[in-house]
């Protein structure tokens, strides 16, 4: 079974990344590379017990600082896609490990005498990272679940490149507007050649608009999950969504619909599917409301053309760079009509929905009793 890869995207603000007219440099790549050549890494003093501190100031200053350091061997390259738009794509990106130094549990010997040797109270672990270029905004792809490891990077990429990292966020709007595209919508098109295949599971909040997806607090109340094949009649998301509450992440199957184009023309045309029938590149991920993406390289199927990457790295690249940015995109054109118009009425429908399951399982209950239960509540 493959692994399930987490990666976490940010925001890097640095207005000498662009040219006059606020475009990011074309050679913003390289401008990172010479960076990274010129501050190698980073150290952090260690934080010992303060009846070690003369134990401490004793040892070498290596012994007493975790280092944050880039590894030998980045590179940019480029990856060309058959695009969610329907057109090759050529994206390009850099690509380099980052070497974090992380304290074990244990710094001190089993009597608490003395300080352990570095390489016992140290473990050093590898992050892939790569830079992008998304909607004309710099980015930067951290592959690891682990927020101390996400946040070492930061650290270390803030410092280098004397820019901030900023978190990036999207409305959780969406992912109720995704569910009902998959639900309601004729092909369940999100754009002409993207669909909603399925839906397997959600993550969302009652009442609390600071919960995310991942790194909840395993006693959070308000925590709501579900996962099914038929997640559009489970009982459980239709009461969610007509009582206004909202998704703070999705487990997501898309499909993207392809374009034959003629070797020896740029024209594009549609496969005949009379003939052939349609084809399709295949996504499936989870991702939140902070962008961080969940997925394993063996369930995608994306076409890409002369690179070097895994097959996950290649899908982490099309999703950011391509897929993520459309589906955002047509959100917000549709977004006011949905929530001002489409919404109501289809929390409406789902409502009615749920109080027709209720009265259908207890029988013994009608309105004037519903009523009276929610006056005593209230």
């Amino acid at each position: 079974m493959s692994k399930i890869e987490t990666v976490r995207a940010f925001k890097i603000d640095n207005s000498k990344f662009r040219d006059k007219d606020k475009n990011v440099r074309p050679d913003i790549f390289e401008q990172i590379q010479k960076k990274i050549k010129a501050k190698t890494f980073i150290g952090e003093k260690i934080k010992f017990n303060k009846n070690f501190e003369k134990a401490k100031q004793a040892l070498p200053k290596s012994e007493r600082e975790l280092y944050y350091s880039w590894e030998k061997g980045g590179f940019v390259d480029s990856i060309q896609f058959d695009s969610p738009m329907g057109n090759l794509e050529n994206i390009k990106y850099l690509s380099i490990k980052i070497k974090l130094e992380i304290s074990k549990k244990d710094k001190y010997d089993e009597a608490k005498t003395s300080i352990l040797p570095k390489s016992q109270r140290v473990e050093s672990h590898d992050v892939q990272v790569i830079f992008l270029v998304i909607s004309n905004e710099l980015v930067v792809l951290i592959f690891s679940g682990n927020k101390l490891y996400c946040d070492r990077c930061k650290i270390l990429i803030q410092k280098t490149i004397s820019s901030t990292v900023i978190n990036l966020s999207v409305n959780r709007e969406i992912f109720t507007w995704l569910f009902f595209t998959y639900d309601q919508v004729e092909d369940r098109n999100v754009t002409d050649l993207v669909s909603v295949s399925e839906i397997d599971g959600f993550v969302g909040t009652i009442s609390d608009e600071k919960d995310s997806i991942l790194g909840l607090d395993p006693s959070q109340l308000s925590k709501v999950t579900s996962s099914s094949q038929k997640l559009s009649k489970l009982f459980v998301t239709q009461a969610f969504i007509s009582l206004g509450n909202l998704f703070t992440g999705v487990q997501i199957e898309l499909l993207i619909k392809k374009i034959e184009r003629l070797s020896d023309s740029p024209i594009s045309m549609e496969i005949n599917v009379s003939k052939t029938g349609n084809v399709y590149d295949r996504v499936e991920m989870s991702f939140d409301e902070d962008e961080t993406l969940k997925l394993k390289g063996s369930n995608s199927q994306i076409t890409s053309y002369m690179t070097s990457e895994t097959t996950l790295q290649t899908t982490v690249i099309y999703v950011y760079s391509l897929l993520l940015p459309l589906i955002l995109s047509s959100f917000e054109t549709q977004k006011t009509n949905f929530e001002d118009k489409i919404l109501p009425e289809y929390e409406e429908i789902l409502g009615s929905e749920v109080i027709r399951q209720i009265l259908e399982k207890n029988p013994h209950l009608n309105s004037s009793k519903i009523i009276g239960i929610k006056s005593k509540t209230t």
